[in-house]
C-alpha cells in the first residue's frame, strides 16, 4: 500500500509518505505468521524504516492470540523496540462474541517508554461486525496516563467487499523532557477512518482508505491510502 498524509500547519509538520508491504503465510491449521515492512518519508523528520514480525495462533476452539515484535531505524517517530500481545476469547454458542485483552510495550530512541493495556470485544454477525476497545497508556518518564476509546463497524462479506468505519477519541499525554523545564503535555484528540476493501476475484483486490486526525492545539492530518492484495 501507499499512504500520503498532509498535516496542518504544513510549515511545522509537512507531509508523510508511507510504503507498506505485508506477507502472511498460513503454516498449518492453527498458525499464521507474517512480516510487515514499512518505509517512511517525512518532510520535516526525514526517512525511516520499520520491520514487524508476528503470528496468529489458535490454542483451542475458544482462544487465539496475536503476537508481534517491531524495530525501527533511529528516528524520533519510530520505536527502537516494540512488542504486542493480544488474547482473544470466543464466547456464545456460535463463538461470535470475542472478548480481547491486549498489552504493548514500546521503547523509543529518546529513552521514553509506553506501556499500553487494552480491553474490548468484537461481535460478528453474518454481514457485519462491531468492535469496541478501551486503551490505557502509561508514558514514562513521569508515569503519565492517557485513555482512548475505539469504535469500529464493518459491513460486507469475505471475497466480495468490506467497508470499515472507525472512530477513536481520547487524549495523548506525556512529559516533555526536551524542554528546559519538563512539562506535562496533554492534548485531546479524535480520528476517523473510512476503509474499503474490494475483491476483483477470489484472490485479488484493492484497498482504499481516507483518514482524519485532530490533535487539539497541535495539528490536524488528512490521509489517503491505496493498495492491492493477493491471497492464496
Amino acid at each position: 500500500t501507499f499512504s500520503y498524509e498532509y498535516l496542518n500547519p504544513e510549515k511545522d509538520y509537512g507531509y508523510y509518505k508511507t510504503f507498506t508491504f505485508r506477507h502472511f503465510n498460513k503454516i498449518n491449521n492453527t498458525t499464521t505468521i507474517f512480516v510487515e515492512n514499512y518505509y517512511f518519508s517525512r518532510k520535516i523528520e526525514g526517512e525511516g524504516y520499520l520491520v514487524n514480525l508476528g503470528a496468529y495462533k489458535d490454542w483451542s476452539e475458544n482462544l487465539y492470540t496475536y503476537t508481534s515484535i517491531s524495530k525501527g531505524t533511529r528516528n524520533n517517530y519510530l520505536p527502537d523496540f516494540r512488542i504486542d500481545n493480544e488474547f482473544f476469547f470466543k464466547t456464545l454458542r456460535q463463538k461470535n462474541l470475542v472478548f480481547s485483552l491486549s498489552t504493548a510495550y514500546i521503547k523509543y530512541y529518546n529513552n521514553s517508554k509506553d506501556f499500553i493495556v487494552g480491553l474490548g470485544f468484537i461481535y460478528y454477525a453474518p454481514k457485519w461486525n462491531f468492535t469496541y476497545k478501551h486503551l490505557i497508556n502509561n508514558s514514562n518518564p513521569g508515569s503519565v496516563v492517557s485513555h482512548t476509546d475505539l469504535f469500529s463497524l464493518g459491513i460486507g462479506e469475505e471475497k466480495k467487499s468490506y467497508l470499515y468505519l472507525t472512530y477513536t477519541s481520547g487524549n495523548q499525554a506525556y512529559l516533555a523532557t526536551y524542554l528546559p523545564t519538563p512539562t506535562l503535555v496533554n492534548n485531546n484528540s479524535y480520528s476517523y477512518i473510512i476503509n474499503y476493501r474490494k475483491w476483483f476475484n477470489n484472490n485479488n483486490g484493492i484497498i482504499l482508505e481516507y483518514s482524519y486526525l485532530k490533535l487539539k492545539d497541535t495539528f490536524e492530518k488528512n490521509g489517503f491510502t491505496i493498495g492491492f492484495f493477493n491471497e492464496h
